[in-house]
């Protein structure tokens, strides 16, 4: 009888165990995931990239914090290409600094032409 409530003892210990280590994996998880933000691309580097080529961004959130920074052509949705200093933009960030899905700001109502 011991050794049963022993065994369910420990077999409770290990399931509020991985209870505890599934909440802590999902609250960082939670914690890293993007968030949509705007901005103004303030760089494109190397000079003339559009976007398109190998290089990098960055964009000026207007809130005072450090720049973000983004690849290209990696983290741009390649329906905004080209991209220009200048161009406002929506974008997800990741770990404070890091963009991702950068897009160009149309300011909504968007016809879906392409045509700007």
């Amino acid at each position: 009888m011991e050794t049963t409530h022993r065994l369910r003892i420990r077999t409770l210990t290990a399931l509020v165990a991985t209870v505890m280590v599934v909440a802590f994996m999902v609250t960082v998880l939670y914690q890293s995931t993007s968030a949509a933000s705007q901005g103004v691309i303030i760089d494109l580097f190397p000079p003339g990239n559009d976007g398109s080529g190998h290089g990098v961004g960055h964009i000026d959130d207007g809130q005072g914090k450090p720049h973000t920074i983004f690849r290209t052509p990696q983290d741009v949705n390649q329906s905004s290409v080209p991209l220009s200093v200048g161009d406002a933009v929506i974008f997800d960030t990741q770990k404070g600094q890091k963009a991702t899905n950068v897009t160009k700001d149309d300011g909504g109502g968007d016809d879906g032409s392409g045509d700007r």
